[in-house]
């Protein structure tokens, strides 16, 4: 049966493995590139909480007009990896058998439909978790240098570092499977597939800032306390004086592990509930 699914899934597997091994080329390549460049303007010896002079802050500006955008376009193309697996992978991989009736030839053949099922189910979850965590541990790196360039710092590539990545494919995959075995037909599953999990990311990253209770800065703020802190709310002017609710950077990994519950207890469900539909509702 492993062999089976490589045979029926060798040439997904080989286009993914070129993608993946380009992308994680060009982070290496391009990291690279951003480490020297910020060590030959000098920007580790400035002091960027504070009012910079000039010298430090022409060196931001010139190390900003080569990677911003590159930072940019980078980070989004790793956001949007988890719902390519899923619209692109794993919503056709029962729905196009049950479509075209090859999954009858399989039960036939002495292989359960439980069996059938783990076996598809595991061998693409694994390289699925293998290549979404090696994806963020290199993005990890990556992003080290474009920090100084943002305020938010860590936080602006929440998304694309530590485990939340990883469960978002995790969680991709499990709905992907899920809605090729519910509705059984290969477009509308992937069409489903993209639509719900563009929700869910867009709902929790707007859940995101109050995963716990956040701090208050009166303004003017000392130096440096909001550099590297997630904004919830822009610098606001009460009664008496302004104020900016933020959470701190200290939170940054807890909030990842909270995020990847949150993808991960779903996906689970959605697995278990996919193994019953298959074994009882398939025909």
């Amino acid at each position: 049966m492993i062999w089976v699914a490589w045979r029926q899934h060798r040439f997904e597997a080989a286009v993914a493995a070129v993608l993946l091994a380009v992308l994680t080329g060009y982070l290496i390549v391009s990291g690279l590139q951003a480490e020297a460049l910020a060590r030959q303007l000098g920007l580790s010896s400035c002091d960027l909480t504070s009012s910079a002079g000039s010298t430090c802050s022409n060196a931001l500006t010139s190390y900003m007009d080569s990677f911003f955008g590159i930072s940019v376009l980078v980070r989004y193309v790793l956001i949007a990896l988890p719902a390519l697996l899923g619209v692109f992978v794993a919503a056709p991989l029962l729905a196009r058998e049950v479509e075209n009736g090859t999954n009858m030839f399989i039960w036939t053949q002495s292989i359960t439909r439980t069996r059938w099922f783990w076996v598809k189910l595991l061998l693409l979850g694994g390289s699925a978790f293998s290549a979404a965590a090696a994806v963020s541990m290199v993005a990890q790196w990556w992003q080290q240098p474009f920090n100084q360039m943002y305020a938010d710092g860590n936080w602006t590539f929440f998304d694309v570092v530590g485990p939340a990545p990883v469960a978002y494919a995790l969680f991709a995959l499990a709905l992907g499977v899920a809605a090729g075995t519910a509705i059984q037909r290969t477009v509308p599953a992937m069409a489903a597939t993209l639509f719900i999990f563009v929700a869910a990311r867009f709902a929790v990253r707007l859940w995101r800032p109050w995963f716990e209770a956040p701090m208050t800065a009166q303004l003017p703020a000392p130096a440096g306390i909001l550099r590297g802190v997630l904004q919830i709310a822009s610098p606001t002017v009460g009664e008496a004086q302004s104020y900016v609710v933020y959470q701190p950077a200290d939170r940054f990994w807890t909030f990842e592990l909270i995020e990847m519950t949150i993808f991960l207890v779903p996906a689970v469900v959605l697995v278990v509930l996919t193994s019953w539909w298959v074994r009882h509702r398939v025909r």
